[in-house]
């Protein structure tokens, strides 16, 4: 008889919860048009003013509380000076093409245009301060005065 008293009173308490439940689900899903009009025509906008943030610098005149010892700042500054690479110009350098050997122990040559004169380099010569580094039949690297340059055929 215990139990069944317990039952009459829970039974009614889950479904009054579930459809309190059930009606907040369906007046959510259910809306209707009842959205306020609001006139904005008396709305105005006003930023506010942005105020200049104070400068300040911390000046750590303390005990350092894990050593003992007030706080010194021995970092002198250095001034750091950049390196400015001088501009190298090159000579003026085409690059015609190059011939391939007939016999295989022979060097491939690339025909170059140095300052107007033709020359025949392999990789790795020197002519006029100009030196081959590699080279294919579409373009060539070469140094001058330790700056490398990629040239292409020119037709």
């Amino acid at each position: 008889m215990k139990n069944k008293k317990n039952i009459y009173f829970l039974v009614p308490a889950v479904l009054l919860i579930w459809g309190f439940i059930s009606y907040k689900i369906y007046a959510t899903l259910n809306l209707e048009n009842d959205a306020l009009i609001v006139d904005n025509n008396d709305i105005e906008f006003k930023p506010e003013k942005i105020k200049e943030v104070e400068k300040f610098t911390i000046k750590a005149d303390y005990r350092d509380p894990f050593l003992g010892k007030l706080f010194t700042n021995k970092t002198p500054k250095k001034s750091i000076k950049k390196r400015v690479k001088p501009i190298v110009e090159f000579p003026k350098i085409t690059y015609n093409g190059m011939i391939f050997p007939k016999e295989a122990d022979r060097l491939t040559l690339f025909l170059i245009m140095v300052n107007n004169k033709q020359q025949f380099l392999s990789v790795g010569k020197q002519v006029d301060g100009v030196k081959l580094l590699k080279g294919n039949n579409k373009e060539i690297t070469i140094s001058f005065k330790n700056n490398k340059k990629t040239i292409s055929i020119q037709e």
